[in-house]
């Protein structure tokens, strides 16, 4: 089988690890990206029209004078991108049994492409976050107008979106809702967790004849494993990723992580934590060999987030035997159950402190036991093999219908 997968960088987080991961173990794959930042030989950047180039140049303008945008989300409503044009003229279309489509909304790819695709090819659509669903966010956090078709959240000052001065989103909304109505069910819509699978379903722009199936996101367990190693015999240590995107909720950590009552050691990945506690500082690495050690010399990992779907984090540090505190949005309650780790209520700085200091005044075998159970249900449920086969056999069906 020939997949082309098509996504917007092959370097950067869960949905860019997601899409060169498949390329990689897909020995026929190609990975087009609208910024290839990899020397990775079969991935290939895409090359959009003069206007598209030009308007991003305006929009990025824009932005550095007054931090708001408008051009961006543009290849929604009209072709301005050139993107069927482009795969027209590269052999790898042609040659491609399936065409395989990750995030796909950073103003490099015309929607209205889906259906010219659709009538000539097989098309999967691996939906990382809610943005086919709404009217250019990513995230709608507790708001669900998206099921009514009311586009206006207070959230379009968020990526990708970033505050326009025009607020375009019920056209983009009803466009998506016209696309997705001419793709006569020819598109495989995959949802990577059942919670996103369900908005999907009650959305506006959901069509009867969608194509909906869940596949979850599996983890590469040769890299991320546990090594047994946790001798230390007090205090528990925690492990934070300190980042600047709103969706981590890691404001809501810096503003109890001075008020947690327990003894434990504190390790923050990314820039210094504004904090009065003594806490070990590492920097961020893409190296995930380098992160699985990370994993293993800590007991809980503290996942905050106030925007997920189905985290791959969640599932390396699962993998390598870590214990989580983890909001309860998105798919996590998917990931995380009682048995390898708690989830306290999303948005909600008394509930992680609470759940923090229920914990940490456990015995750390219980901690660690819990940690196994995690490590345990990533081998049964999430591995990147049990992932690659659910794919493998979607791709067989679809080649067998077409």
């Amino acid at each position: 089988m020939k997949i082309l997968h098509i996504n917007s960088s092959d370097l950067g987080g869960g949905a860019e690890q997601f899409a060169k991961d498949m390329v990689d173990r897909q020995a026929t794959s190609q990975l087009f990206v609208n910024k290839k930042q990899t020397s990775v030989r079969k991935v290939h950047a895409i090359k959009r029209t003069w206007l598209s180039y030009g308007l991003q140049f305006i929009d990025d303008a824009l932005y550095n004078l007054i931090q708001r945008k408008q051009l961006t989300n543009l290849g929604v409503l009209y072709p301005l991108h050139g993107t069927y044009s482009f795969l027209q003229k590269q052999p790898c279309y042609h040659e491609a049994d399936i065409i395989h489509l990750h995030n796909i909304h950073q103003d490099y790819f015309d929607l209205d492409a889906l259906v010219s695709i659709s009538k000539e090819k097989p098309i999967v659509w691996t939906l990382h976050d809610m943005w086919c669903f709404t009217g250019g966010e990513v995230y709608t956090f507790e708001n669900d107008d998206f099921k009514q078709g009311n586009a206006i959240t207070p959230y379009k000052k968020y990526y990708p979106l970033y505050n326009p001065v025009i607020d375009l989103r019920k056209a983009f909304l009803n466009k998506k809702r016209e696309i997705y109505s001419a793709l006569n069910g020819q598109v495989v819509f995959v949802p990577v967790s059942h919670w996103l699978g369900n908005c999907l379903k009650e959305a506006y722009v959901s069509r009867p004849e969608m194509q909906v199936e869940v596949i979850h996101n599996g983890v590469d367990t040769s890299v991320f494993k546990n090594h047994n190693h946790r001798n230390w015999c007090v205090p528990k240590v925690l492990f934070f990723n300190n980042t600047s995107n709103p969706f981590k909720g890691t404001a809501l950590f810096r503003k109890i992580v001075d008020q947690i009552n327990g003894q434990f050691e504190l390790m923050v990945v990314g820039p210094p934590l504004d904090c009065q506690r003594h806490y070990e500082l590492i920097s961020p690495t893409y190296d995930r060999g380098a992160l699985n050690r990370l994993y293993n010399q800590v007991d809980i990992l503290v996942f905050p987030s106030e925007a997920e779907n189905f985290p791959l984090t969640v599932l390396e540090a699962m993998a390598a035997g870590v214990m989580l505190v983890a909001s309860d949005t998105g798919g996590i309650p998917e990931q995380v159950s009682n048995e390898c780790g708690r989830l306290f209520i999303s948005g909600k700085a008394e509930s992680l402190k609470g759940t923090l200091e229920e914990v940490l005044k456990w015995p750390l075998s219980r901690i660690r036991e819990m940690g196994k159970h995690a490590e345990e249900k990533v081998l049964q449920e999430f591995t990147e093999t049990i992932m690659h086969n659910r794919y493998r056999k979607l791709y067989q069906q679809l080649i067998k219908k077409a």
